[in-house]
């Protein structure tokens, strides 16, 4: 009897699960993210792996135009790259979902940014900011790299 009712669950089960991934792929083949649209030259390109998207905001050559998120970005630049040269530029930008995504609906976390940095030389280096919910937020040396990050250095 028993054999029976688990036989049962895993029919039930099985057809469940058959009936939610049909679903998504047709929810997907009409739902995928638009490419994205630059409106900026680093815009829409990937950047030392990170999927960067639209410009979002220009936070000046020392950054401090967007506080934390670029004080974060470049305590986690520092640390993957201690030789770099000082900056002439830094933005935020937000991820490209498109490259994210790719042709399906996925759900992403919106607390993660991308920050490039710009040498006088015209070389781009990227790290991120993540905001993981009830996580500090951090800056990210690789893309979806929370467990490598660095931690804001003041309580």
């Amino acid at each position: 009897m028993m054999r029976r009712v688990l036989g049962l669950l895993r029919l039930a089960l099985s057809a469940a699960m058959a009936g939610s991934l049909s679903s998504c792929a047709l929810l997907s083949s009409y739902s995928a993210m638009p490419p994205c649209q630059p409106n900026d030259p680093a815009a829409c390109t990937v950047i030392d792996g990170y999927p960067v998207g639209r410009l979002s905001r220009d936070c000046g050559s020392d950054g401090a135009n967007c506080g934390e998120v670029a004080l974060l970005a470049r305590l986690a630049l520092d640390a993957r790259e201690p030789h770099h040269p000082p900056p002439t530029s830094v933005q935020q930008f937000e991820p490209d979902m498109a490259r994210v995504c790719g042709p399906v609906v996925c759900a992403f976390m919106s607390g993660q940014l991308i920050v490039v940095f710009t040498f006088a030389d015209g070389r781009h280096m990227a790290t991120g900011y993540q905001c993981p919910g009830v996580a500090p937020c951090v800056g990210t040396l690789s893309w979806n790299g929370y467990a490598d990050a660095i931690r804001n250095p003041r309580p």
